[in-house]
């Protein structure tokens, strides 16, 4: 059954200005995901506010980044949030993330929590507030394991990459994704060229967003993979760097597609973003959305199905006064993924609404990967997933960002905008609230990573975060970058001016941190 498209135009953003339309739009929604009229009508109203350049906000500044005061805290936390990240409903399964909104049943999860709009309207996809999760490929390194990170790896095939005489790094014989079940969480790989069979093979692949933070469950699972995007044309269009934007944005296109070996940024980013997932059942807000990681997976883990079927207590479905509590808001429709205005860079984040200075722009939690185990024998001798990791010139310590969108960030040296910052006691994203103080651990085990070495936080992949933060007033619609660092700048700049055969490989370099985010412990300080 093929998913509901609801598509949105900047036309239909104006007029959603009249209660008319506004009044249709919460009619349609609400037979559509069986959502309450009164509170689709806030967040509606909410919404317009924002998309409408109607900028509700107080007109007073942080005074410095992260300093808001309490009626701008208040204001954040009133804004509707479609993504919230809090403890699982699944026994010993960490944090899960739960949705904002309601989804009926074999729809799609992205656009529900973008927005909820009429679906027979034309959309302007490059000024759309609709995003999709990126799939970066992982290169298979004749079985050895990655360590510090295979367990957020999909692989190709169940077991594909994990080697059982060789699991050092790992908590006993904790395997993560290994064993997933492959044939539905695949990346594409473009090199096979265009034929109509064949078009684009399976490989095994790091996912951040939807696919890395949702947890599984055999028979309470709510959502999967959009297969649709399987076939030659979906591939193709994805592979392209055009799945997503209609034939009228040649000029947003152009800025997407790369020439090889012509263009440097060829390589340099994750080709394949549209990628979706369909909710398998109707999800209520409130509900924690589940992935089926397959009966392989599920087979090895027998102790999570084991508790929860045997309870059949499992509620998977919080209130919001229960999220509010216990989790914070992942995505609220802040930010959002489109191409980006940077030549080579691909796709980049851009504002939604209006940003005061100081405000967080978002949350990520991380995932640790220690520097060895990006290293390769092709591709300038590096993973791809190093160009989406932060790291330190002196550290063996690498983190990647989980969060969705925030991956499409990209660099400024000159007009940077925004930075990332450990979270901060009292923030209006209450970040430590899930993660604790990251200069104290607690008696429980969270907290305190900016104290333990390196072997230690290697293991604490997604029990540690970092948050994005406005370093100026940032217009709606701006695109949001960061300053990746000098060396970063330098050596991107160096990398460009190469005659194309005078290239070692594809540009490989990881994000630069500001001074003094990694603390001393991390670095390796020895003359």
């Amino acid at each position: 059954m093929a998913p509901n498209r609801m598509n949105i135009s900047a036309a239909l953003m104006a007029a959603l200005h009249s209660a008319i339309i506004l009044l249709a739009a919460v009619s349609s929604c609400d037979a559509a995901g069986g959502t309450s009229k009164d509170r689709l009508k806030e967040e509606l109203a909410a919404k317009l506010a924002r998309v409408g350049g109607h900028d509700n906000q107080d007109d007073e500044q942080c005074s410095t980044p992260g300093s808001c005061n309490a009626n701008q805290k208040k204001k954040a936390a009133s804004r509707p949030c479609s993504l919230y990240l809090a403890p699982s409903s699944i026994p010993n399964a960490g944090l899960g993330i739960f949705s904002g909104r309601n989804i009926p049943s074999r729809n799609s999860v992205h656009e529900y929590l973008s927005f909820c709009e009429d679906e027979d309207d034309d959309v302007d996809w490059s000024k759309s507030t609709m995003w999709w999760d990126i799939f970066v490929p992982v290169w298979n390194r004749s079985g050895r394991p990655f360590a510090s990170w295979m367990g957020y790896v999909w692989p190709a095939s169940p077991g594909e990459l994990w080697n059982e005489d060789a699991n050092e790094g790992f908590d006993g014989n904790d395997d993560g994704l290994a064993f997933a079940d492959g044939d539905v969480y695949l990346a594409e790989d473009g090199r096979r060229g265009e034929d109509e069979e064949g078009l684009l093979s399976p490989v095994s692949a790091f996912a951040p967003g939807l696919a890395s933070l949702a947890n599984s469950h055999p028979t309470k699972h709510n959502i999967e993979r959009d297969t649709s995007l399987f076939d030659g044309y979906g591939q193709m269009e994805n592979h392209k760097g055009l799945l997503g934007h209609s034939s009228g944005q040649a000029a947003y296109d152009q800025q997407v597609m790369l020439n090889a070996p012509w263009d440097a940024g060829v390589g340099a980013f994750a080709p394949n973003f549209g990628n979706d997932f369909l909710t398998t059942k109707s999800v209520k807000g409130g509900n924690e959305l589940l992935l089926n990681y397959g009966k392989e997976w599920h087979v090895r883990h027998p102790t999570t199905t084991e508790t929860s079927d045997n309870q059949q207590q499992l509620d998977i479905v919080k209130s919001p006064e229960w999220l509010a509590e216990n989790g914070i808001c992942l995505f609220d429709n802040t930010i959002t993924a489109r191409p980006s205005r940077i030549p080579q860079a691909g796709r980049g984040a851009f504002t939604s609404r209006k940003v005061r200075k100081g405000e967080i722009l978002a949350v990520s939690p991380l995932l640790a990967v220690a520097r060895d185990d990006l290293s390769v024998t092709h591709m300038n001798g590096n993973q791809l997933l190093l160009n989406y990791a932060f790291g330190h010139v002196d550290s063996s310590v690498l983190l990647v960002p989980m969060a969705p969108v925030v991956s499409y960030i990209n660099h400024s040296n000159k007009k940077a905008n925004a930075e990332i910052r450990w979270p901060q006691a009292g923030s209006e994203s209450d970040t430590q609230k899930l993660f604790g103080d990251p200069n104290n651990a607690a008696k429980e085990g969270g907290g305190g990573w900016l104290t333990r070495p390196p072997a230690d936080v290697l293991k604490m992949s997604g029990k540690f975060a970092l948050e994005y933060v406005a370093l100026r007033d940032i217009k709606k619609g701006e695109e949001i970058v960061m300053n990746y660092g000098e060396e970063w700048d330098q050596l991107w700049k160096s990398f460009a001016r190469m005659h194309p055969y005078e290239r070692p490989g594809y540009f490989r370099r990881e994000i630069g941190v500001p001074e003094g985010f990694y603390p001393e412990v991390w670095l390796d300080l020895a003359e």
